[in-house]
């Protein structure tokens, strides 16, 4: 629990001091979480 408060809080505090760098965090997370929903459902529905 305690690690998981940390990381909130540290993500808070990021967020904070560089909001450009925590947006572009969140955009290269959303590409990289849709290409990867993108390669499972290739590998589901074939080709």
């Amino acid at each position: 629990m305690k690690t998981i408060q940390t990381a909130r809080h540290a993500a808070h505090a990021s967020a904070h001091d560089h909001p450009g760098r925590f947006y572009s965090g969140l955009v290269v997370a959303a590409l990289g979480t849709g290409l990867w929903l993108a390669e499972v459902a290739r590998m589901i529905w074939g080709q």
